[in-house]
Order: structure tokens, then C-alpha cells, then sequence
């Protein structure tokens, strides 16, 4: 193992002058069949998971917090021009309860891939969710003693209508 043999060492000249008869020619605009395979790899339109699952998250935060306004808007008379009428704790509930549903579906991991391939099979879980995200706004409305003033036809509406656009979402 430690012989050293000096013929069979190579000179700093013989190593620059090394020519082994084959120049390396470029075609241009013409790839090989493995750059060309390569490429084609990066030409395919895809989405990032972090990225489908970000955009299904804020998408329904969204259309949660806008059915809550639609249904505020639909069903309890505001008036908007008087100033104080406009109620505040209908638009706080509204936000608060579609980012409760966010977070406890994350903790049931409904945003994995799997479960969004398997709408079906994981809407227990979406379920589950929107409850909890009500039940604790309902727990906390009643322990603030705010209960009587929201409309428990607008929970009612809301609630209902949330998990009809959440299965819509799911599922299409």
C-alpha cells in the first residue's frame, strides 16, 4: 500500500498537456437526452404543498368571516349611518371564530396533504373543528355575559352555512 513507484507518477507538464484526442463539441440548441430529461423535470407546472396549503387556510378564513357578514348584513338591520349602531362584536366574532377553526384544524392536521386529497375521509375532522371554534366562542360569550346580544338565528345561520361552504370547498 505505501509503495511508491516514481515511474508511474505524474509531472505538473505531463498533466497539462494531457490530450486525450476527443474535443468536446457543443451543439447549440440541441440538448443531450439526459439535459434534456433534466429540464423537462422543471418545465411541469406544479404547486408546492406549503403553498396549496396556505392558500386553502387563508381561503377559508376568508369566506368564513365573509359569510358571517353577509349573514349579519342579510339578517340584522343595521344602521349604518347612525353612528354607534354598527355592531362591533358581530365583526369581532366573526373574525375570531373562523381563526379558532384554523388553528384547531391545524392541531387535527386537516391541512396535510393527505387529508385534503381525502376531503371525505378527513371532514370529520373539519367538523370537529368549526364545533370547537363555536363552542368556545359560545363558552366565552356567556362567561363575558354578552350572550343576549347576538342573534342566535345569525349563530344558527352561520354555523350551518359554514360547514355547507366548507364541505363545497373540500370536496371541489
Amino acid at each position: 500500500m505505501n509503495n511508491f513507484n516514481p515511474k508511474e507518477h505524474f509531472t505538473r507538464d505531463a498533466v497539462k498537456n494531457f490530450d486525450d484526442g476527443e474535443i468536446l463539441t457543443v451543439k447549440e440548441g440541441v440538448l443531450n437526452p439526459l439535459a434534456a430529461r433534466i429540464a423537462a423535470e422543471y418545465k411541469k407546472d406544479t404547486v408546492s404543498p406549503a403553498i396549496l396549503m396556505g392558500a386553502l387556510l387563508i381561503g377559508e378564513l376568508v369566506i368564513l368571516f365573509a359569510l358571517s357578514i353577509i349573514l349579519l348584513v342579510g339578517y340584522i338591520d343595521v344602521q349604518w349611518t347612525v353612528p354607534g349602531a354598527i355592531p362591533w362584536r358581530y365583526f369581532i366574532v366573526g373574525l375570531l371564530c373562523p381563526v379558532f377553526f384554523v388553528i384547531f384544524l391545524q392541531i387535527l392536521d386537516g391541512y396535510q396533504i393527505r387529508a385534503i386529497r381525502h376531503s371525505l375521509r378527513s371532514f370529520p375532522k373539519v367538523v370537529a373543528a368549526w364545533s370547537a371554534a363555536f363552542a368556545a366562542l359560545v363558552i366565552g360569550i356567556f362567561f363575558l355575559k354578552m350572550s343576549e346580544d347576538f342573534s342566535r338565528f345569525w349563530f344558527g345561520a352561520w354555523f350551518l352555512s359554514g360547514l355547507a361552504s366548507l364541505f363545497i370547498i373540500r370536496t371541489f
